[in-house]
């Protein structure tokens, strides 16, 4: 049968019966067992918890690497400073009763 075959006279387009209105059944109340979706809500919680602790540990890790780095060059510093700056006194006794008397005065 062609599709543009044109002797027939079309049907009229028929209404669609509109379905009897049948009221959807109430929804069932939620069961009282619901352990199983808790335990896994509990369990992504805690993996969810677990992952951003070991990344701010991590970090953390990261950070006390870099103080401690710092730490470190500022005592290099320090001691290079010592070395060159200060002049070791030779006789520290005479040389503090010195600034005390200067002191005192």
């Amino acid at each position: 049968m062609s599709h543009y075959h044109t002797d027939e006279t079309p049907t009229p387009p028929v209404d669609p019966v509109p379905a009897p209105e049948v009221e959807a059944p109430a929804p069932k109340p939620a069961p009282a067992k619901r352990k199983p979706a808790v335990k896994k809500q509990v369990k992504k919680t805690a993996t969810k918890a677990k992952v951003a602790a070991k990344k701010t540990a991590v970090k953390a890790k990261g950070a006390a690497k870099k103080t401690v780095a710092k730490a470190k060059k500022t005592v290099a510093k320090v001691k290079k400073t010592v070395k060159t700056k200060v002049k070791p006194v030779k006789k520290p006794i005479k040389a503090a009763k010195k600034t005390a008397k200067k002191a005192a005065r």
